[in-house]
């Protein structure tokens, strides 16, 4: 039963992860983040879910300053 149940949750996390993937395609700026080495599909999904519209950023220490970052 444990079997069945692990392998139930596996496949209900690829459906998840292929859906977040399709979804996360469709935000401007996303191909993009992708290609920064170390961002992946869940950090670009997030950040870009949490920033909205980067293109409203005249620089990228508002980004920064949105997340209280204090990167250097």
């Amino acid at each position: 039963m444990l079997l069945e149940d692990y392998g139930s949750k596996m496949r209900q996390i690829e459906r998840t992860m292929t859906l977040i993937e399709e979804l996360a395609k469709q935000i401007p700026w996303y191909e993009k983040m992708i290609e920064i080495k170390g961002v992946c599909l869940m950090v670009a999904a997030g950040l870009l879910a949490e920033v909205g519209d980067i293109s409203r950023f005249n620089h990228p220490k508002l980004i920064q300053k949105l997340s209280g970052l204090s990167l250097k």
